[in-house]
């Protein structure tokens, strides 16, 4: 499996303005991406929220069944 690299973000806008103004990279190109990445993250954030919601229902559901069973 490969390891992602921690890339500094400082010297990552940097290198990125850098590019705008020298025209190497169009402006709009990089604000359609950045709002990409912002909408992909949120989503992420919303999908690793209801996996932290669906992780406490399970065990709030195994706590009651174990109970269910002690009562038994």
């Amino acid at each position: 499996m490969t390891r992602l690299q921690e890339v500094n973000n400082q010297e990552f806008l940097k290198e990125l303005q850098k590019r705008v103004k020298t025209n190497q990279i169009p402006e709009k190109e990089v604000a359609k991406v950045l709002a990409k990445a912002e909408a992909e993250a949120e989503a992420w954030k919303k999908d690793y929220e209801l996996a932290a919601q669906d992780v406490a229902r399970n065990k709030e559901a195994e706590e009651w069944d174990n109970l269910e069973e002690s009562n038994n």
